[in-house]
């Protein structure tokens, strides 16, 4: 009999402005479990430094260093790699790319002097740890696994899950709007209906980098546990973080 394969989805963490302790519950509860596939939805890595919003603001920036924030973002993605391979050294990984980590491109395009450096496969050294990237943003590169399309988002629509599931036409979930909206879909002589869902997000802005402008957040932090039969359907259990302890699927509490 196949066995049930079993999933970790990791979404935007946007480091250096990740929640310390929301990231150190969910690696806690990564240990704990043996995973068949490690999910990471993108915008790992913020880049603010290098993007279009403190162009005209350099003060925001001073003292940081593009190098420093890829740096520690290595730091934490090969920590969770290590964590996911103890129990499982096949465990599948996938990063997916994100509209943060696009900043590099474009910042390449306008200074090709940092190309091959600050590129998230280069910079992260996704091949050498045995990580697949895929160019969601940029290229609608998306995982399919099972019956579920997982992706970096792509509306910020307030109604974005509905436009999700409209768009894919199936089971998609996602990250990007940093809350855990979702939209069932029923048609027509159709036995399952389709679900779209954001994930939710493991960061947490400072007051001087607020994208929202003192606009209200409907930010979620949370981290979804996936497990899939071997025709494809699955089920999902997305565990909201709060004050940096969330309870697992099977009742355990985990606390950062």
């Amino acid at each position: 009999m196949k066995k049930i394969r079993k999933a970790i989805v990791i979404p935007d963490m946007q480091v250096p402005y990740h929640d310390e302790k929301a990231v150190k519950c969910v690696e806690k509860y990564m240990k704990d479990n043996k995973w068949d596939y490690y999910i990471n939805l993108g915008d790992f890595v913020d880049n603010f430094t290098i993007s279009k919003y403190n162009k005209d603001a350099p003060g925001l920036v001073e003292g940081k260093t593009v190098m420093n924030d890829l740096n520690q973002a290595k730091e934490i993605l090969e920590r969770q790699l290590k964590i996911v391979r103890k129990n499982n050294s096949k465990v599948e990984c996938y990063y997916l790319e994100g509209n943060h980590e696009r900043r590099a491109y474009d910042y390449v395009n306008k200074h090709p002097d940092l190309k091959g450096l600050i590129e998230p496969e280069n910079a992260l050294k996704l091949k050498e740890n045995g990580v697949k990237y895929l160019r969601s943003w940029s290229h609608n590169e998306n995982l399919k696994i099972g019956s579920a399309t997982f992706t970096h988002g792509r509306y910020a629509t307030t109604h974005h899950a509905k436009k999700m599931v409209e768009t894919f036409d199936g089971n998609v979930f996602y990250g990007h709007m940093h809350d855990t909206n979702a939209y069932n879909k029923t048609c027509l002589g159709d036995k399952d209906s389709k679900i779209g869902q954001s994930l939710g997000c493991l960061c947490e802005y400072p007051k001087e980098v607020d994208y929202t402008k003192g606009a209200p957040k409907n930010w979620q932090q949370a981290v979804t546990t996936f497990y899939f039969m071997p025709d494809g359907t699955f089920t999902y259990y997305v565990s909201r973080i709060i004050n940096g302890k969330f309870i697992s699927p099977d009742g355990k509490v985990y606390e950062g």
